[in-house]
């Protein structure tokens, strides 16, 4: 959603909404204990690209199926800007992925 911030909407209490990115990708786990859950992947401009973000999916580990959660992906309100929603259960969380440990 910026040049620098992996912007997360519709979280509350201690969980993120804004993550800074700007060289380097960041993850954050979804996870819901009634459903399982997943990882979604933001990197803004990856080296060799245009300046755009780039969104994915990744599986929580081997062999876990990712929950067939309803998802859209659209561009943003910018030209360079990927937007994807997911609707979850109401026990999802959603905690940024530690990635120096």
């Amino acid at each position: 959603c910026s040049d620098d911030l992996f912007e997360i909407d519709g979280t509350s209490g201690d969980e993120p909404d804004e993550i800074g990115c700007w060289d380097h990708p960041e993850v954050v786990k979804v996870h819901s204990p009634s459903e399982g859950g997943l990882h979604v992947v933001a990197c803004y401009a990856p080296k060799g690209s245009v300046g755009c973000w780039a969104i994915g999916l990744m599986q929580l580990d081997e062999d876990v199926e990712i929950p067939s959660w309803p998802m859209e992906w659209k561009i943003g309100g910018r030209g360079y800007s990927v937007e994807l929603t997911l609707t979850v259960p109401d026990d999802a969380v959603v905690s940024k992925v530690d990635q120096d440990g």
